[in-house]
């Protein structure tokens, strides 16, 4: 095969700083990777060490988009592996996948498949039984996500695998959480309408109120975004809300996270999940799954089915953190269990999973 024929081509939206050490590591890892985006989300970076990087603009049409910038790269070095991000609304994506079957490269989408669907019509199944029978693999951003697309797609399940999507941070991999009882909370996510940051601190407040004891539970709130400001403002009065604002750094996380035993995400939720996780905390979420910005606040069934609140429900909610408090040995237990199964998705790393279903002969 010829040289330039040796380059994985990694195609996405906006790049997320989570993203940066799996795609880091990738590079380090093969003969040479490309990544294209279109900007950092939230401003953040967009410097990936080993790998060259191109950003795209993006051309929005009415029920679709286009990526400019792209096809010409993938025209002239013909890239051996493209590994794009399975929205199927973009026009460029299908370009792509004709042209990479034309050349005869191989071409995974990796997704949420058709996780935030709760009933898909004849169009859409359509539409995806096609990118299937196209592409090399569909990867999936973990079991949940398989499991459905194998039910809706039985014919080519062989097309269908998935790697459990998670952080990838040395830091995060080597802590040893001091996981003791105290009565600390931690979110963590962006500051935005769907993460429902009012219910998590309105149930807080409520329960303080009624422990005579004053034995507070603090609430650490770390995260930016549109309703900061507005929300930091409202809730100012109460010293046990503590408004951390942007930390990039895991390091500084952790040490907030030392005063925490449960991190909970009010909202929808996503990787927030595996944050927790991996800082030694048991993670509380609601149970409808599909209402969750992403697959992964169900790994929360691996550690405990028992403590999952009614989506917008505060009095859910707050029996739910009441519950969790109420016994010390449980919830240590707990939040072992939680650490493990971070260690559990973490290993092999997230990189190294990746390829090695996209490209095995270079693990």
């Amino acid at each position: 095969m010829e040289e330039n024929k040796q380059n994985i081509y990694i195609i996405q939206p906006q790049l997320a700083v989570y993203r940066i050490p799996v795609y880091e590591q990738m590079g380090m890892d093969s003969p040479e990777v490309t990544v294209f985006h279109e900007g950092g989300l939230d401003g953040a970076d967009t410097v990936i060490p080993h790998c060259k990087t191109k950003i795209l603009r993006r051309i929005n049409f009415i029920k679709g988009y286009y990526q400019k910038g792209l096809i010409f790269n993938i025209l002239k070095k013909k890239p051996e592996k493209i590994f794009y991000y399975a929205d199927l609304k973009n026009m460029t994506l299908w370009l792509s996948i004709i042209i990479c079957k034309i050349y005869g490269g191989d071409f995974y989408l990796h997704g949420q498949g058709v996780f935030k669907k709760a009933d898909l019509n004849k169009f859409e199944k359509l539409i995806w039984y096609l990118a299937l029978r196209l592409c090399t693999k569909f990867i999936a951003y973990n079991e949940l996500v398989s499991h459905e697309m194998e039910v809706l797609f039985p014919s080519i399940q062989k097309k269908i695998t998935y790697c459990n999507n998670t952080l990838q941070d040395s830091f995060l991999m080597n802590i040893i959480p001091n996981i003791y009882r105290n009565k600390g909370i931690l979110f963590i996510g962006r500051i935005r309408e769907g993460a429902n940051i009012e219910l998590l601190a309105n149930a807080v407040i409520e329960i303080n109120m009624k422990n005579l004891n004053k034995d507070y539970i603090t609430l650490n709130i770390v995260g930016i975004g549109d309703a900061f400001v507005k929300l930091k403002e409202k809730y100012i009065t109460y010293s046990f809300i503590k408004w951390h604002g942007k930390i990039y750094s895991n390091m500084e996380i952790a040490k907030i996270a030392e005063y925490c035993s449960i991190g909970v995400y009010p909202g929808d939720g996503g990787l927030s999940v595996v944050h927790y996780m991996s800082l030694g905390l048991f993670p509380i979420v609601h149970g409808a799954w599909k209402k969750h910005m992403g697959p992964e606040p169900w790994y929360v069934k691996n550690i405990s089915e028992q403590f999952l609140f009614d989506r917008n429900s505060s009095d859910s909610l707050k029996k739910i953190i009441v519950d969790v408090f109420s016994d010390d040995e449980r919830l240590i237990e707990l939040r072992h269990r939680s650490r493990k199964f971070f260690e559990y998705l973490s290993t092999p790393s997230y990189s190294n999973r990746l390829l090695n279903i996209i490209n095995p002969k270079k693990i």
